[in-house]
Parts: structure tokens; sequence; C-alpha cells
């Protein structure tokens, strides 16, 4: 039975970085080396299909040329050990030739969530799907100043003053793609948007008593509780309506009023005279809304004798 006591890869060297087996793209007209652990005894094999030419090799290693025929697919490069006891294995790297041809979509719309956040990638600002996005360059522009720039995405966050903010939705910038084998740049247009709801977190329920409660009325805000909002287009709107179960203050309330919000439950004090559900609702400047509710319990207040 063969044993090996290593395992087998293909590593692609350059004088920036190496590359795992795999999968990688190249430049068109590019030479990359490669090469294989180098284990004594060992004889190797290489192959190579299409996309290119084998133009050295020495044991471990080789060196292709890879030809100009960018977006062609999978080409599979193989190499085969045979180590010295005959045990052989082969490993396969499949190598893309990168799109240096490029087609910007343009009138692009990009969401921010609530947040002001959002990930923009090469990929989605290209017709197609181009090989190497991730490796390209992408820029912001307004008025020929770059707000933001990355290689193969932007994370935008606009809570920030910095480069795309909360200023800016609603407006339209350039964007550009700079392909890095060949320098090649497109560009076209783009918008941000929020349609997010704000996030609207109500204040808990809460018990009072009547001598917190104006006669006849209902609580201020201040004095029940504010609700907290999150949105990208501060500052937001917000409101508040009422619905209020009263009954006589000799006869509490023994159970919650028919139609009342799921999920609540009554005080088990059994002085509850007034109950109120109060319904919040924000609205930002794009009329993005969303609600939440709070509930209102109000107690007789009880005399000492």
């Amino acid at each position: 039975m063969c044993k090996r006591a290593y395992p087998l890869s293909i590593y692609r060297q350059s004088a920036a970085k190496t590359h795992h087996s795999g999968k990688i793209t190249v430049c068109p007209t590019e030479e990359t080396t490669y090469s294989t652990p180098n284990v004594q005894g060992s004889s190797w094999a290489w192959a190579l299909i299409s996309g290119g030419t084998i133009v050295f090799q020495d044991k471990n290693t080789i060196r292709v040329r890879w030809n100009n025929q960018p977006s062609t697919g999978a080409h599979k490069l193989t190499v085969t050990e045979t180590n010295r006891q005959g045990c052989s294995k082969t490993v396969e790297l499949s190598v893309f030739i990168k799109t240096v041809a490029l087609v910007c979509l343009n009138n692009i719309s990009i969401a921010l969530n609530n947040t002001c956040q959002t990930s923009l990638s090469v990929a989605d600002l290209l017709a197609g799907k181009p090989i190497g996005a991730d490796e390209m360059r992408v820029q912001i522009l307004s008025g020929g100043v770059i707000l933001e720039e990355g290689i193969g995405a932007i994370v935008i966050d606009g809570q920030t003053k910095t480069g795309i903010n909360y200023d800016f939705i609603g407006k339209n910038f350039t964007y550009r793609v700079i392909e890095p084998c060949s320098n090649n740049t497109c560009s076209g247009s783009i918008r941000f948007e929020d349609f997010a709801p704000p996030m609207l977190q109500c204040p808990a329920d809460i018990t009072l008593s009547c001598a917190q409660v104006p006669t006849g009325g209902t609580p201020l805000p201040s004095d029940s509780g504010s609700p907290s909002v999150t949105d990208c287009s501060l500052p937001a709107k917000v409101s508040y309506s009422d619905q209020i179960f009263e009954t006589p203050c000799a006869s509490p309330f023994t159970a919650l009023p028919t139609g009342f919000p799921a999920g609540k439950t009554l005080p088990t004090t059994g002085d509850v005279v007034k109950i109120i559900v109060r319904s919040f609702s924000v609205a930002d400047k794009w009329n993005n809304t969303s609600g939440c509710q709070q509930v209102i319990f109000v107690r007789k207040v009880l005399w000492r004798k």
C-alpha cells in the first residue's frame, strides 16, 4: 500500500505572495511560476491542456506563459508526483485568465440600510461575469474627487462624515472601475438611496398611579417613556396616538379588554382602572415608516385610613 507522509499541492510563486492550490486568476500574456514541495527522490509530470504554454520546467517547478485570450473559462494545470516508493498522486489547479475589457452598468441604484451601511461589489457594477473582478479597483467620485475607494468592493459606513454618508443620499455620483492587468477603465453613474424603514424601539410597558396621569388625559412620553430611533436619514419625525380603556374606580379591570394587543398581561395588583395603548410611529425624510406599541397601566390611588 502506498503511503505519503506529506500533502501535495501547487503553489503560485511571485514576489508579492504565494497562492495555494485551488483556483487563481492571471493576467493575459503573464508568465507565472508554479511549484510543488521538493521531495528528495520524487519525480514530477506537469500538464497544461489549454490557456498557455509551459516554457520552463525544472523538477518540481515550471513557468507558464499564458495566452492573450481572457475570459475563456478554467484552464487545468496538473502535476503528478511519483515518490521513491512508486506511489503517485495528482493534483489540479484551475487557472482563469482575467477579463480586461470592461463594460460598466449605468444608472445604478444602491440601497443603504437603516444604519447607512452597505457593501458594493465590483461585480455588481460590470456587465457579464468578469473574471478577476475581486482584484479590480473601484472608486466613487464627485467632481473628480475620490470619495470612496477599494479593491474588489467598497464597504460604506454612512454613519461617519467621511466618504459616502447620509448627506449624499438621493444624489448622483460617478463610479470608476480600473482593471489592474491592462489599466483599462470604465465608468457609470450611481445613486445612493434610503428605502429602509427606521428602527423604532418602544419604551417598556409601564404602570403609573392616577396621580401621575392628568385627569381625563394621558401622560406625556417624558413621564411614561420615549422611543428610540435608529435611521440613516435622521432626524426622523416621531408621533403617537392613544387608545384608552377605562373602568369605574370601584370596579378595576380583572382581565384585559377585548381586542387588546397580543402578548400583553394585566398587572397582578388588582387596582388598574385605566389602560392606555400608545401607538408610536416614525417617518424619515424619504417617507420610510415604522411603528411600535407601548401599554400604560394606570392604578387607582389607594388612600390610607
